[in-house]
């Protein structure tokens, strides 16, 4: 139990242990604080901390969160973050989940205003052209 006495379910990485867990653990215990302390230096959720350390990465969303959030509290620890990342990203091909690791990129809708003025420019040279068309044929000729 940890000092949100939530239980943390053990989930094995594809080496048989939960390293990233464990090294965020052991760092931040070096560092003398608790779960509570550090998640209110982060600004986190406790809940957060914890799943990251029992490596309970399901309840952190897609992976794009859970090496944002990783990222964040090895900073705080001063770990390496792209070994922790290695880990993460083998652990998550070993259970067939592509690995995300930035958001799909969605094509803008088209903006139906971009032909607005061109529109309106040229209803206005119709118009133009009709008033000059009009204008000529009222004028008396000889």
């Amino acid at each position: 139990m940890t000092e949100t006495d939530t239980p943390k379910p053990e989930v094995a990485s594809s080496t048989g242990e939960l390293f990233v867990g464990r090294r965020l653990r052991a760092a931040r215990e070096k560092l003398g604080m608790s779960v509570i302390q550090t998640s209110e230096k982060l600004h986190l959720d406790p809940v957060i901390i914890d799943a990251l350390e029992a490596e309970n990465f399901d309840k952190l969303g897609a992976p794009v969160y859970v090496r944002g959030h990783m990222k964040r509290y090895a900073q705080f620890l001063d770990e390496d973050f792209s070994l922790l990342e290695q880990r993460y990203t083998e652990q998550h091909l070993a259970s067939g989940e592509e690995p995300l690791k930035t958001a799909p990129h969605i094509p803008a809708p088209r903006d139906p205003r971009k032909f607005l003025w061109p529109a309106v420019a040229l209803a206005g040279l119709l118009v133009l052209a009709l008033i000059v068309w009009f204008a000529m044929r009222a004028q008396p000729t000889g």
